[in-house]
């Protein structure tokens, strides 16, 4: 138990250091060397869910939220984060049971609250999801993702006001996605507010893509403790790691230059489709302010990203600066 105990310590100690095959490695000699309970396989739920691949490892981290649930069906965190991997999954309704157990465990979950509400947002019951994100908020008043979800909500229903000031206290908080700051200044376009619209754009654009590395060794496919939790009834279906990450990579997420490497690579910041985006929203701005210049080069610049742009605003940019690029 004690020789458990600190290889659990030690894996914890490489996850702070995102040494990813230390932290696997020990964690599997946690439960090779003692009791196979609940926290260790809560850890390796989480292990897997934070080096998720586009989605690829979701099974990884549903199997070992369950089997940390059957050694303690009383742990309340391994429901909200398996709440959380079956929302991503697409299966609401487990999803919704977890977040419900979590919250009849502990009422003052603010984590638990805020998975719960993004259900109900999804099946149009807003008046439950915005309750249940103040409730989050009224636990934890520190809880950004909170006030980003409930910004959300308060944009799509055209309360730009209220959307703004949701965001703006979540980077207040201090850890905002960069996209809020994307979501704010489309809030300020919409309020007519184009130079604080830029200015948001900009941080955005500030920021530099960056690539994490992942070890391949990750990308092999547990299949004989996937397939013990089938024949369980835990799990309904089979790992889908290696068909997933077999369809899913794009050029996007591995640079040419490290092809052969033993190190997949993930890349961190901003997506060039997700920044054509800004580019697009921030020529918006310009041409607002008649900045005909910067908004061409806006204009081309998400072009070269292979960005959508609306043909109406295009029309709109021609007539206003009276020029054809």
């Amino acid at each position: 138990m004690a020789l458990a105990s600190a290889y659990f310590g030690v894996a914890v100690i490489y996850e702070k250091q995102n040494d990813y095959p230390q932290v696997l490695a020990n964690l599997n000699k946690t439960i090779q060397f003692g009791p196979q309970d609940a926290k260790s396989y809560k850890f390796l739920g989480d292990y897997y869910y934070n080096q998720n691949y586009l989605n690829c490892f979701l099974d990884y981290s549903l199997a070992y939220y369950t089997l940390a649930i059957l050694k303690n069906p009383e742990f309340k965190d391994a429901y909200v984060s398996r709440g959380l991997v079956f929302f991503i999954d697409g299966d609401t309704a487990q999803s919704l049971a977890d977040y419900n157990k979590a919250i009849s465990i502990d009422p003052n979950d603010a984590e638990a609250y805020k998975g719960r509400a993004s259900i109900y947002m999804k099946q149009g019951n807003f008046p439950e999801a915005i309750a249940d994100l103040t409730k989050a908020i009224e636990i934890n008043p520190k809880y950004g993702e909170a006030y980003e979800k409930r910004g959300d909500f308060y944009f799509d229903q055209g309360d730009y006001a209220k959307a703004i000031s949701d965001f703006s206290k979540d980077i207040e908080i201090g850890t905002p996605h960069i996209w809020v700051y994307t979501k704010r200044g489309k809030g300020y376009e919409k309020l007519g507010k184009f130079a604080q619209a830029i200015a948001d754009f900009n941080k955005v654009l500030a920021i530099k893509p960056k690539y994490r590395s992942v070890p391949m060794a990750l990308f092999t496919s547990e299949t004989s403790l996937m397939e013990d939790l089938i024949k369980k009834g835990i799990l309904k279906k089979e790992s889908s790691t290696e068909v997933c990450l077999n369809q899913n990579v794009d050029e996007f997420t591995r640079p040419k230059e490290l092809e052969g490497s033993k190190f997949d690579f993930i890349w961190v910041g901003l997506q060039p489709h997700y920044a054509s985006d800004v580019f697009y929203n921030r020529a918006l701005a310009y041409d607002a302010l008649k900045n005909y210049d910067n908004a061409w080069k806006d204009v081309h610049k998400a072009e070269s990203l292979n960005g959508r742009l609306d043909p109406k605003f295009l029309d709109k940019l021609k007539k206003d600066s009276g020029r054809d690029e």
